[in-house]
């Protein structure tokens, strides 16, 4: 069984979507902004989470532009997007510091306190067996994090290249291409960031309930996924030729249209939770854990 999918630009229902779902989303992020900066009580916690927001309203002006510039300017909007996420990264890991007082204070508690992490196979620390809390344990969890924001830049710089010169078939799992090889570092790279993040909410989550933080951890990996796991399915799907390219259009245009169309109406619900777990509140002390 196979679909053909139209093209996005020409199609009523996508078209009709987009302008209904860009205004809201658009509207939301600049009312969460606003709620910060009119209550900019704690600087250092509020300008995180504005960084944060932020990358909601990047990924919906990436993904309208992407559907009208030409195939060969891509990888520009490609640069900026993953420069931002990467900068939303880090300020998360950042932000998480700053809620315990920064490195050196967290070290601190760490070590005043004697505390350890112990391998358990329910949260999937088994293999590590037990930690100790110290300052090289942070450092590992910040450039497992910092390195996939390393490798997520180097891709978008790489992947036009091996476009230009013949060797990156999307969705084909082939040695001589290297689109194999692309996913296979992407993947593992994004592994070890999602895997520090979780030791690292592991070892804080005492210090860190009071700030809510699983809903904040959740949203952060749930922008990392949908950026790029729904790209490569797409290509996987065009590839396979499950899904079919109307005539007169490329495979690229298309699948490119709609990842594009598809992060638009993610963006809405992405904007949602972002006011949900970065809001004006977020530097607030939560007085019921005391």
């Amino acid at each position: 069984m196979t679909l053909t999918l139209p093209s996005v630009t020409h199609n009523q229902v996508c078209i009709f979507f987009m302008i209904v779902v860009s205004p809201l989303v658009l509207y939301i992020s600049g009312l969460h902004v606003w709620s910060h900066v009119r209550k900019y009580h704690n600087p250092v916690i509020q300008r995180y989470c504005i960084r944060i927001t932020l990358v909601v309203p990047v990924y919906l002006v990436v993904a309208i532009l992407s559907l009208f510039i030409p195939q060969n300017g891509l990888w520009v909007l490609d640069m900026v997007k993953a420069g931002y996420e990467a900068f939303a990264l880090y300020s998360f890991m950042a932000l998480m510091l700053a809620f315990v007082g920064g490195p050196a204070s967290l070290v601190d508690l760490w070590e005043s306190e004697g505390r350890y992490l112990t391998g358990d196979w329910m949260t999937g620390t088994c293999l590590h067996g037990t930690i100790k809390l110290d300052g090289l344990f942070l450092r590992r969890c910040v450039q497992g994090v910092i390195q996939f924001v390393i490798v997520r830049l180097l891709i978008v710089i790489i992947v036009p290249i091996l476009i230009a010169n013949d060797v990156f078939i999307e969705g084909k799992m082939r040695f001589d291409r290297g689109w194999i090889y692309v996913m296979l570092i992407h993947n593992v790279s994004l592994w070890i960031c999602l895997y520090s993040l979780w030791l690292f909410f592991l070892s804080t989550r005492h210090y860190l309930r009071p700030f809510s933080p699983v809903l904040k951890f959740g949203v952060i990996k749930g922008i990392i996924f949908i950026s790029f796991w729904q790209l490569i399915v797409l290509q996987i799907l065009i590839a396979s030729e499950v899904v079919l390219t109307p005539p007169g259009f490329t495979r690229r245009e298309i699948m490119e249209g709609w990842n594009s169309f598809l992060l638009i109406i993610e963006c809405l619900p992405l904007a949602i939770l972002n006011f949900v777990a970065f809001g004006p509140k977020t530097g607030q002390y939560d007085q019921e854990w005391g």
